[in-house]
């Protein structure tokens, strides 16, 4: 709860209680995490770790991404805002699990924009093909948003602190990917990595930097209210 309380307003009649542990953040960003979380590692195995090293410049791995992505992408944007704002302003009444969806698609598409970025600056060249181009790429990616929605809400009332525990492992893994793609962008990690192990050292770095702004943005949030009340 401390490591959402910051990025979230951890409302418990808008969040999931998991066997009677409230998730670390509401529905909808239970969804955004969990849904960036599950899509970026089907993206790796599907695109990143079965490829063989470039041979030339001129075959580097730049994740390019397909058209119809972003068709998804602002789809998935309006959908979120549309409920957010029409529930907010009372024009409309929401649930918890419309709010986990809009947060999954987001999350989905947020997903490919980070794998994209990780491409462009710590992994090493590969070739491949665009992202989402086919099909049954597109199958594999809602198939994954769904078994993420699955766990998170209706498994949730019977695997108890499990979930929570889930979506705070996606929580803090989102913002070190973040965090890894700043990462890439310093000499000395741009284009380094090429294989899981060579992840050790830039994740371990990430992972220590994402906790501190989760704490700072908490420790944040705590002084904000303090001044205003």
């Amino acid at each position: 709860m401390a490591l959402g309380y910051g990025v979230c307003h951890q409302l418990p009649e808008r969040s999931f209680i998991s066997g009677g542990f409230q998730q670390p953040v509401c529905a909808r960003c239970s969804g955004i995490y969990v849904g960036t979380i599950f899509v970026l590692v089907a993206l790796f195995f599907l695109y990143r770790w079965r490829r063989k090293p470039a041979t030339s410049y001129d075959e580097r791995f730049q994740a390019q991404i397909h058209w119809t992505y972003w068709i998804f992408l602002g789809l998935a944007l309006a959908a979120m805002a549309y409920d957010g704002v029409s529930s907010y302003a009372q024009l409309r009444p929401t649930t918890d699990t419309i709010r986990l969806l809009t947060g999954l698609a987001v999350g989905g598409a947020l997903a490919v924009l980070l794998f994209a970025l990780l491409s462009e600056t710590l992994l090493k060249p590969r070739v491949s093909r665009k992202v989402l181009s086919r099909p049954r790429d597109w199958a594999l990616f809602l198939g994954v948003l769904i078994v993420g929605g699955v766990i998170d809400e209706p498994l949730g009332q019977v695997l108890g602190p499990v979930v929570p525990l889930l979506v705070t492992v996606c929580l803090v893994a989102t913002y070190t990917v973040i965090v890894l793609v700043v990462l890439g962008l310093f000499k000395r990690f741009t284009h380094k990595v090429n294989r899981p192990r060579d992840a050790l050292f830039p994740v371990l770095i990430a992972v220590v930097i994402a906790l501190f702004l989760l704490i700072f943005f908490a420790l944040g949030k705590v002084a904000l209210l303090s001044w205003l009340t």
